[in-house]
This record gives structure tokens, sequence and C-alpha cells, in this order.
């Protein structure tokens, strides 16, 4: 049993809609914040790890996203909606002291 056409465009829609929200963060026009409060309220952000976006954030980078991450405590398998308010404003407050 394979899937449906509507369980194809239902899956493409949700990689899209990542895409673009990791898109927006790559290009400095959505903030962690944000991008956090999107993924608690869009189903098809909601699953997305926050170790993508903070890859891709044009202040930090993959290792520094990494290692950010886990200073927050956050597991590396977190998810964006996963992370707490606090995690969110210590996260902010890296990205803020870097330099530009």
């Amino acid at each position: 049993m394979g899937l449906t056409d509507a369980d194809r465009e239902f899956v493409a829609s949700v990689r899209d809609r990542r895409r673009a929200v990791c898109q927006k963060i790559a290009n400095a026009q959505l903030t962690v914040r944000q991008a956090a409060h999107l993924a608690r309220t869009d189903e098809q952000v909601r699953d997305l790890y926050a170790v993508k976006v903070l890859d891709v954030h044009p202040a930090l980078g993959k290792v520094a996203g990494r290692r950010l991450l886990t200073s927050v405590g956050a597991h590396q398998f977190s998810t964006l909606a996963s992370l707490d308010d606090n995690m969110i404003e210590r996260i902010e407050q890296a990205i803020q002291s870097k330099p530009v």
C-alpha cells in the first residue's frame, strides 16, 4: 500500500513550508522567536528541528548553532515548538551578542 496523491501533496506542502521558514531565517526575515511561535501554531512547521533553524541562522552557522542549542539544555532532536520561552530568550540573547 503506497502513498496516495493527497498524501504526497501533503508531504510536499510540509517540506515546502519548513524550507520556507528556514529560508526566512537564513535571510534574517524571521527571528528564532517568531519561528518558534510559528512552530507552535502551524501544524506544518510543528516538528521542524530547532537545529535546522540554528544551522542556517546568519549569526550562527552549523557548529555554533548546535553548541548554542546544547548550552540552553535542548537535545539535538528538539523541535522548534518544544523549546520553552527561557530557551528561546537565551538563544536570542546569544545571537544578539554575536558580532555582525
